[in-house]
């Protein structure tokens, strides 16, 4: 059994402002990769600044950079939401899949898109996949 790892990156890009008011920051950042037996998942999480009056949407969708959909991961995209006066975080797991031939690191991203009732002020993580050198691998037995 390969164990494939994930680090995850977070590059900020201004795309909205709010002025004075209790509109709510949307925020996404990588916050690691998970272990679940055979099954490895980069991890995202969705922050808003405050709980809003009102429930808050946003879309997410990953993209290719040098990792490829349905070879180095399984692609996603879908909607999150926020209930009124709850800012619990929200998380986005995305399957890393075993590229058996990975000889070099590759990335991808989850980007934010369209919210309701807030603004996108960090709307990409990116995570880097690689695989881990043969002598590193532990075997299941």
């Amino acid at each position: 059994m390969r164990r494939l790892f994930a680090s995850v990156i977070c590059t900020t890009t201004l795309v909205g402002c709010h002025h004075g008011n209790a509109t709510p920051v949307l925020t996404i950042a990588g916050v690691g990769q998970r272990h679940d037996g055979a099954i490895s998942t980069a991890q995202f999480v969705v922050t808003q600044s405050a709980a809003a009056r009102r429930p808050v949407t946003v879309e997410y969708a990953t993209a290719d950079g040098t990792a490829l959909a349905d070879r180095d991961y399984r692609p996603a995209s879908g909607a999150l939401e926020f209930r009124a006066d709850d800012n619990t975080p929200q998380t986005v797991s995305i399957t890393l899949l075993d590229g058996a031939r990975r000889e070099h690191p590759v990335t991808f991203s989850v980007t934010l898109s369209h919210p309701m009732n807030a603004v996108i002020v960090t709307p990409t993580a990116f995570s880097t996949i690689t695989a881990v050198p043969r002598s590193e691998r532990t075997h299941a037995r």
